[in-house]
């Protein structure tokens, strides 16, 4: 929690991070493995979990400015449609020519006073994703315009507060994922156990 509430400002989205379109939408994205740009789509993003270049594809973009769409560490995707919503932080390295693709809108910090892995965790916040449901409406067809985007509140405590809270989270999430494999493996053992029974008992 941040040591100090009243150093927290509370902002809209819009004044720290300057909002952006992925690449045009076209009829279809064609994967062309010598293509001149990589495109992350949907499937490529999860909360929380780092953007495995390895898997992009490679697609062939003819369109102007084309530099313009290139993604850089610290960009913020957000997707925002069928019903649901998340967020990544890109980390580096971003591999060159690697691009956005149409349903992603891309946010990036305009200072050094917010950190991006800050704002990614308030974007996938149960708080933020209260105020999409309730703005953008609650059915699968849901889309969160770039327009509620930019108007959603942000918390923006000091910058050692940001990081704070940043690392408590990883820590958390840590912890979540070795408690589930610690589940997995305990639930292994159990299926062992019950498979020994039934097999001494249908001898």
């Amino acid at each position: 929690m941040p040591s100090d509430t009243e150093q927290t400002r509370l902002v809209k989205l819009k004044e720290v991070a300057k909002i952006t379109a992925g690449l045009p939408a076209r009829k279809k994205m064609e994967e062309d493995p010598q293509g001149n740009m990589r495109v992350i789509r949907p499937k490529d993003t999860a909360a929380w979990r780092r953007v495995n270049h390895d898997e992009l594809i490679r697609i062939r973009f003819k369109g102007r400015k084309i530099e313009s769409y290139f993604l850089k560490p610290g960009d913020i995707l957000f997707f925002g449609r069928s019903g649901q919503s998340h967020s990544v932080v890109l980390e580096s390295p971003v591999p060159e020519n690697t691009a956005a693709a149409p349903s992603f809108m891309v946010l990036r910090i305009k200072d050094d006073k917010t950190l991006p892995h800050y704002l990614n965790w308030y974007l996938n916040s149960d708080r933020a994703q209260k105020y999409f449901m309730a703005e953008a409406g609650g059915s699968f067809q849901r889309v969160v315009t770039k327009s509620v985007l930019e108007n959603l509140e942000v918390p923006l405590p000091e910058q050692n507060d940001q990081e704070r809270i940043v690392r408590i989270w990883y820590l958390w999430l840590k912890e979540e994922r070795l408690t589930r494999q610690r589940l997995k493996h305990r639930e292994e053992m159990v299926q062992v156990g019950i498979d020994g029974i039934l097999g001494g008992g249908m001898k």
